[in-house]
């Protein structure tokens, strides 16, 4: 499995009263073992091999992949 960081974005909530608030989504950073990548999803892993928290990124949220290089 490959290292990456993900740069990610994420919906936000907030409660306005009569106020005009301006949010935006919150942006993210997450590091991890690329299991899977498709035309829909992306999959990290946070230790390399089988076991361990997978976790799934809509492309749509996704900003940036960059892969780490191991030494």
């Amino acid at each position: 499995m490959k290292p990456v960081i993900v740069k990610w974005v994420d919906i936000t909530s907030e409660l306005i009263w009569n106020d005009e608030g301006k949010i935006k989504p919150m942006e993210f950073t997450s590091i991890g073992f690329l299991v899977e990548d498709n035309d829909d999803y992306i999959v990290l892993n946070d230790t390399d091999g089988e076991w361990g928290q997978h976790t799934a990124y809509p492309k749509g949220c996704v900003k940036k992949i960059i892969q780490l290089k191991a030494k």
